[in-house]
């Protein structure tokens, strides 16, 4: 969707926009959009997470990772296509994972920084409809860690 009074950049939005650029600013501010879209998208260009069992090789994209949370002992990635389940604590997990982009919102649940849309209530809204609670130890961590990383990356 292309206005008249707008040029469209994309990446990195649930609705395929990543920003709107005034065509009478067009100078400026395209040239920062495009470097901030280009920093995003290397972001964790070609970092993977492994999952190796006796029976399945998986390799998951961080970038495609939205939250891991705990599933008894285990944890379950929540990502593009779809669950996988893994053996081991979310912090081993979050210890593997070694990225800025991943951070505890609650004791039983990451979040992939990348897919967070909004804090509100509690609650952190991903770019993929979901939201997950955020807990009253971690609130103003998570706010303060987001508000950094956007800050940084966006």
């Amino acid at each position: 969707m292309v206005r008249e009074d707008f040029t469209e950049e994309s990446e990195n939005r649930s609705d395929g926009i990543f920003r709107y650029v005034p065509k009478n600013d067009e100078g400026k501010r395209l040239t920062q959009a495009l470097e901030d879209a280009i920093r995003l998208l290397m972001i964790e260009d070609g970092k993977v997470y492994t999952i190796q069992t006796s029976s399945r090789l998986e390799k998951i994209p961080y970038r495609a990772i939205y939250y891991i949370e705990r599933d008894g002992k285990n944890a379950s990635i929540t990502w593009e296509n779809g669950a996988s389940k893994v053996r081991g604590s979310l912090q081993q997990i979050y210890e593997e994972l070694a990225s800025e982009e991943f951070i505890f919102i609650d004791r039983g649940c990451i979040v992939n920084l990348i897919h967070v849309m909004q804090v509100k209530n509690s609650m952190v809204f991903l770019e993929n409809g979901v939201f997950l609670p955020v807990s009253r130890s971690h609130l103003q961590d998570v706010k303060d860690q987001i508000n950094a990383y956007w800050g940084m990356h966006i």
